[in-house]
């Protein structure tokens, strides 16, 4: 059985996503969506091929979600993305072992390094926390730097200076399937907000990135415990580079409405449980 993962709030795929699964079935795959928030994976074999798509609650319930992927991982299925990978970036402390590698990610603290932010980055007038276990921005605060000083932050927070570039140049999202580059799109917030994502107002547009923003994308999923599947690599402008934001490998938001985004989407998922049948 071909499973894809969704959760109780959005109890079927978005309708994009729906055409992997029409492929599948014409290929006579057996497939079936689920909710992981009421599934029981007891029945589980090494026969199953386990898709996490539109988990989108996982960071309201981060302790289910924690039980539930070790659940999976000492079942026989396989799961995509792996769950090692995905519980390594679960958890945004990450940036922190990428900021140790030789490659660009926008600079990141605990909140504890207060003297330590405002020292390296004296101009910043603003800082980002966003807590450890979160998506689509929920819990994330904005702070001046005079907030920033005076304010204990627990260990829950990972600490950026605020990006200036995002208001007006916005945020662009790549998207990989199986390690290869399949499009990007330019994500931009509402007039006055900073905050890109569409639940807060922001647009997206499909567009083209140089080749070696496709290139530096791939260095983000080569410092990954296991080369996702699915991956979404976030980047800004910072110092005029192209930098990392954030990285999404558990089960990002694909951007597949436009057509030819969707078809390398069906394509890759047909190819992949081609592979685990072999």
């Amino acid at each position: 059985m071909i499973y894809f993962l969704t959760c109780a709030k959005l109890p079927n795929l978005p309708p994009q996503e729906i055409n992997a699964i029409n492929l599948l079935n014409e290929n006579k795959f057996e497939t079936q969506i689920v909710n992981w928030d009421e599934w029981e994976t007891d029945s589980l074999t090494e026969n199953d091929l386990v898709f996490l798509r539109s988990t989108w609650n996982y960071d309201q319930k981060p302790q289910e979600f924690l039980s539930f992927l070790n659940t999976l991982k000492n079942s026989k299925a396989t799961v995509v993305n792996s769950v090692e990978t995905m519980l390594w970036n679960m958890n945004k402390q990450y940036m922190f072992e990428f900021q140790t590698k030789n490659i660009l990610v926008i600079p990141t603290f605990h909140p504890f390094e207060k003297t330590e932010l405002v020292n390296q980055f004296p101009e910043t007038t603003q800082i980002i926390a966003k807590p450890i276990f979160s998506a689509g921005a929920r819990g994330l605060l904005k702070l001046t730097k005079e907030e920033w000083l005076s304010n204990n932050l627990a260990e829950i927070y990972i600490c950026q200076p605020f990006v200036e570039s995002v208001p007006k140049s916005g945020e662009w999202s790549l998207i990989y399937f199986d390690g290869v580059y399949s499009h990007s799109v330019l994500k931009k917030a509402k007039p006055g907000d900073f905050r890109v994502q569409s639940d807060h107002g922001g647009t997206v547009e499909y567009v083209d990135v140089p080749e070696d923003w496709k290139i530096q994308g791939q260095d983000y999923l080569k410092a990954c415990p296991s080369k996702p599947f699915f991956a979404r690599v976030d980047l800004v402008l910072w110092n005029e580079q192209p930098t990392l934001i954030e990285l999404e490998v558990i089960e990002p938001e694909l951007f597949v409405t436009n057509s030819i985004a969707n078809k390398n989407y069906r394509n890759a998922i047909l190819n992949r449980v081609k592979r685990f049948h072999e």
